[in-house]
């Protein structure tokens, strides 16, 4: 042990979903989303969640996050339910490593308006143990984890960012223009936005109050008053020691 590491993860949830408004208690906020660590065991010692607000207003909610591993082939975890309601998925339990709970209170900084921080040590004390099936990674030298999120409160991600143009086809803009709410306290340079039925944008490298600039060209056709998602509003930075 001694040697520390982190890892960033951007789970991906369905902007269809989103759009839908508000998640109730116990709802899966986003599925099983694989990252890789390097080979063997890991011990987590402490999860920091950033979590984008509501069209721009923070929100401190409790949410769980829960770990687990592949199966013996490589393949995910079952399914944990249907995003945007109950966790009633099954077949999944010898996959389970552990989790970690934030609480409302684990929100430490609440006076920053767009966005909630919060913070949790794994317990117990010293942390716990992570370990993935042998050779499971993307890359050699790595194993792959997943987490899964459970909402505790009533996260509402949806958002009133609006194409303001004519429509068009993919792979013809870098720049959109958009209007109904100030871009900049939902979106952030890095984000990978979506629209509202899923069509792919792209990656933001600049946002301003009413123009969005793309790493490259649009993926997916576009219409007017389609409404922009980032397809990641929750980051976990996973601290580890090895």
């Amino acid at each position: 042990m001694g040697r520390y590491f982190t890892k960033t993860v951007k789970p991906t949830m369905l902007a269809a979903k989103m759009d839908s408004g508000a998640y109730s208690a116990d709802d899966v906020l986003f599925d099983w989303f694989a990252f890789d660590v390097p080979k063997g065991t890991s011990m987590l010692k402490g999860v920091t969640a950033l979590v984008r607000g509501n069209d721009g207003a923070a929100q401190f909610l409790p949410f769980d996050v829960l770990f687990a591993k592949s199966d013996a082939d490589g393949t995910a975890p079952t399914s944990l339910g249907t995003e945007h309601a109950t966790a009633n998925g099954v077949g999944f339990y010898n996959n389970l490593l552990g989790m970690i709970r934030f609480a409302a209170s684990d929100y430490g900084q609440k006076s920053l308006d767009t966005i909630g921080i919060a913070n949790v040590a794994a317990a117990p004390p010293l942390g716990f143990a992570l370990t993935g099936e042998p050779d499971s990674g993307t890359n050699v030298g790595y194993d792959k984890i997943y987490v899964g999120g459970l909402a505790g409160g009533a996260f509402n991600f949806a958002s009133t960012v609006t194409v303001n143009e004519t429509s068009f086809d993919a792979a013809t803009q870098t720049e959109i223009t958009v209007d109904t709410k100030d871009a900049t306290l939902v979106l952030a340079p890095g984000d990978v936005i979506i629209a509202q039925d899923e069509a792919a944008i792209g990656t933001l490298v600049t946002v301003e109050a009413t123009r969005l600039v793309l790493e490259s060209a649009n993926t997916a056709a576009i219409a007017n008053n389609d409404e922009v998602y980032n397809q990641s509003p929750i980051t976990l930075i996973l601290s580890f020691e090895k």
